[in-house]
């Protein structure tokens, strides 16, 4: 399961909903601060690639329901997108745009 996102008033929010009854949902949600783990997933569920300030050559991406990391050219440690928040920097997160390399 992917947390899930809603943006209000131009503000990204990771929402969290949380059983009050077993008929009604209370949902509750928190702002997303720019380059935090929980914005680097939402961009990677939005179709981008991210990268770690520090590492710009090296992209992580969601492909399907599993993170791959283009410095290992293989999975991200196996983990799921659930898994990322948990195991990832929780700051300092850019989108990947590679440097160009210097010859």
């Amino acid at each position: 399961m992917k947390p899930k996102y809603e943006t209000h008033d131009n503000q990204l929010f990771m929402m969290l909903e949380k059983p009050e009854r077993i008929d009604e949902w209370l949902v509750i949600g928190y702002p997303v601060v720019d380059g935090s783990a929980e914005w680097a997933l939402y961009q990677m569920m939005q179709g981008e690639s991210i990268s770690i300030i520090g590492q710009p050559n090296r992209a992580i991406n969601l492909q399907g329901d599993k993170l791959h990391d283009s410095e290992k050219g293989a999975y991200w440690n196996g983990k799921s997108p659930l898994d990322f928040l948990s195991y990832a920097r929780k700051t300092g997160w850019q989108l990947y745009r590679p440097e160009p390399e210097l010859h």
